[in-house]
């Protein structure tokens, strides 16, 4: 689980970071934002990394494993909801606003996905826990990302 968890978790912590910025009126260059965006990402991907993971991959995981998956989830599921108060303040960016847009998007779909994925581990529903991790298996958001410019966000 430890590196399909770290992928995942790096890219919802990106996400995290793409999704703070739906609520700005205030305007941000592109490239500072991927600059703040960035030293967020790679903030929040440290602290991921330090918190020890289960080992065993989302997909394989057991009905008896879910509550350990339950826990690291709601450890670093924190980490993720800091970095969008963070970022939700840095604007909209006065470039690539339809890119954004789409960033936005799959952030959103991947955050409630992780953040359903926990729901579901603590509720011992192993199909619903499995399934949130398919979602998060087929988000664009990595791809949006490094095509938007990040190198942090979305790519660990």
């Amino acid at each position: 689980m430890r590196s399909t968890v770290i992928g995942v978790l790096a890219v919802v912590s990106a996400l995290a970071g793409a999704v703070a910025g739906c609520g700005g009126a205030k305007s941000i260059s592109k490239a500072e934002l991927i600059r703040k965006g960035d030293a967020r990402c790679a903030q929040g991907n440290r602290r991921i990394r330090a918190v020890p993971q289960p080992t065993f991959s989302p997909q394989s995981t057991t009905r008896a494993q879910l509550p350990q998956a339950a826990g690291y989830l709601a450890k670093v599921n924190p980490v993720h909801r800091s970095e969008i108060e963070y970022l939700r303040g840095l604007g909209e960016p006065t470039e690539g606003g339809k890119q954004w847009k789409e960033i936005l998007a799959q952030a959103d779909q991947a955050a409630g996905a992780l953040r359903d994925a926990e729901r579901f581990a603590r509720a011992g529903d192993l199909n619903r826990f499995k399934s949130q991790f398919g979602k998060l298996g087929r988000n664009e958001y990595p791809q949006l990302a490094k095509k938007f410019g990040f190198t942090e966000c979305g790519q660990g």
